[in-house]
């Protein structure tokens, strides 16, 4: 029997707009899947990733809106650039 953990949260960012991280762990080998206190934990650590990313969108958002919405475009571009490239070393190293 294999098992998925996940959870979500919905942030409001103001009317009718809203962020809902999401965090999902599949695959869980059956022992595992059985131990309460393994999936407790699970889902403990998810919940603080998500916070994370709330609290880190937060920090971000903040930064681009100090920002001309064109040098705003400029940085996010970047920032995406910049994860793209680490994405691709990480799944590159594990071929």
């Amino acid at each position: 029997m294999q098992r998925t953990v996940g959870v979500e949260r919905t942030y409001f960012i103001s009317d009718y707009n809203v962020i809902k991280p999401m965090e999902i762990f599949t695959d869980i080998p059956e022992e595992l899947a059985m131990d309460d206190e393994f999936v407790r934990k699970i889902r403990f650590i998810q919940l603080l990733d998500i916070e994370l990313i709330w609290k880190k969108y937060l920090v971000l958002k903040g930064n681009m809106d100090q920002k001309s919405p064109t040098d705003a475009i400029v940085e996010l571009e970047r920032l995406k650039s910049n994860a793209m490239d680490e994405l691709n070393q990480i799944i590159n190293k594990e071929k």
